[in-house]
């Protein structure tokens, strides 16, 4: 008796175990008499334990069928709009065999009895959605997906909002898959190799690239942050906070594993603190930066040496104000973090002003500076310098003497009046 075999070759996702490719009988070969039970019960489980909905059928002219017949004649077909028909069949079990891009796809088993049959074959075919993030969770967009597999398989997608999805492929076998994200901001790349089947790539979900948060804090030789300084990573640019920190976010840390080397400048106006490579990592994402301030010591005294307590320092670099302090009560004024380059400097104490120009040698030699400004002495609140004070001195004297002369004037006068007169 004759019969009908009309079978659907569908996509659907496959679990793993369905496909025992240990079993599958190569393309256009018979099995042998050992592995011919094993694959027909495999494949009935296949065909008959769908526990869901078939969903999109496939192409025109994509799937060859490799058929075995109950008496081992081997024949080839190809499915058209995921459909192929038989006619005129004897009874028996049928085995058959799915290949895609020369991929075998699926292996099932029809048994014919009586009158016609028709049958819906999942088969080993996905198309996951691959969900890349940085290490913090945040979505890389536009990142470059690269995947070869065996047959020539080969293709690129990217990522729109951290989401891309790879075309529907043979799900079983293994892939290379490379994923590369290039930071605007850095013009720097973050890849990572991946090698695994389809299955297993659903099954991650979620992938992870080295690109996160760096944080460069810039330190002195003292170890004290330095604020208000331009950073610079590569191409990117932060300031520093009061801490000395700036914060740059998605970084590439690594490429395949291997750290990735930034630039570093740090300035201070137009001048140049710090201008070196780091290695960054997913273990040395934060770097501490340490560059050359001076500080400048500075010693105000009267011209008698005495110390000018509350003496306003002003600090210059190319006519731009720097800094501003005063002096202690011992005259002392100690100006910290300064920038090895040209300097001036104007000293004020009650009007009393003086103006030096401080080179580069010395602020890095260290020593300090000693500024003499002209007050001899104060008195009574009053500044004097020495010529000054020595004026009030005369003064006074001829002062003193002026009084002396005037009383014995004033005596002599006394005694004219009362009638004494000296001998």
């Amino acid at each position: 008796m004759l019969a009908v075999l009309k079978l659907g070759l569908i996509i659907a996702r496959v679990k793993p175990y369905f496909i025992p490719y240990t079993l599958i009988a190569p393309r256009g070969r018979m099995p042998t008499p050992l592995t011919a039970p094993l694959l027909t019960m495999a494949l009935l489980l296949l065909a008959y334990q769908s526990p869901y909905t078939i969903n999109t059928p496939i192409d025109d002219g994509e799937v060859d069928v490799v058929i075995v017949t109950p008496y081992g004649v081997v024949f080839n077909l190809t499915a058209i709009d995921g459909v192929f028909e038989m006619s005129r069949l004897v009874r028996g079990v049928y085995s058959l065999t799915a290949y895609w891009m020369d991929i075998p796809i699926g292996f099932f088993a029809v048994e014919l009895r009586d009158g016609n049959k028709a049958a819906n074959v999942r088969l080993a075919i996905l198309s996951p959605s691959i969900q890349l993030t940085d290490l913090k969770n945040r979505p890389l967009n536009q990142a470059i997906i690269r995947y070869t597999g065996p047959a020539g398989i080969a293709g690129e997608i990217r990522t729109t909002d951290g989401t891309a999805a790879l075309p529907p492929l043979p799900a079983a076998v293994q892939y290379t898959i490379q994923i590369t994200w290039k930071s605007p901001a850095y013009k720097t790349e973050s890849s990572t190799t991946i090698r695994t089947s389809l299955d297993g790539l659903d099954r991650m979900g979620r992938i992870k690239l080295p690109v996160g948060d760096v944080l460069l804090k810039v330190v002195d030789t003292m170890g004290r942050p330095i604020a208000g300084a331009a950073v610079f990573l590569n191409e990117a640019r932060a300031k520093t906070d009061a801490e000395g920190r700036a914060l740059f976010a998605q970084v590439p840390l690594e490429s395949d594993g291997k750290p990735i080397d930034y630039r570093v400048v740090v300035r201070d106006g137009d001048e140049i603190l710090f201008d070196d490579f780091v290695r960054l990592s997913t273990t040395t994402p934060e770097i501490t930066i340490v560059v050359g301030l001076r500080d400048l010591s500075i010693f105000v005294r009267g011209s008698a040496g005495q110390p000018l307590a509350h003496t306003i320092i002003k600090l210059y670099r190319e006519d731009k104000l720097v800094t501003v302090k005063a002096t202690d009560r011992s005259g002392f004024a100690k100006l910290e973090q300064l920038v090895p380059a040209e300097y001036s400097l104007e000293v004020d104490w009650r009007g009393y002003t003086a103006q030096r120009s401080i080179s580069r040698e010395e602020l890095m030699a260290g020593r300090p500076i000693m500024i003499t400004l002209p007050p001899y002495i104060e008195i009574l609140g009053i500044p004097l310098t020495f010529g000054t004070f020595i004026a009030f001195l005369a003064g006074i004297i001829a002062l003193i003497i002026l009084l002396v002369l005037g009383v014995i004037e004033l005596l002599l006068w006394r005694g004219r009046r009362l009638g004494i007169y000296r001998a």
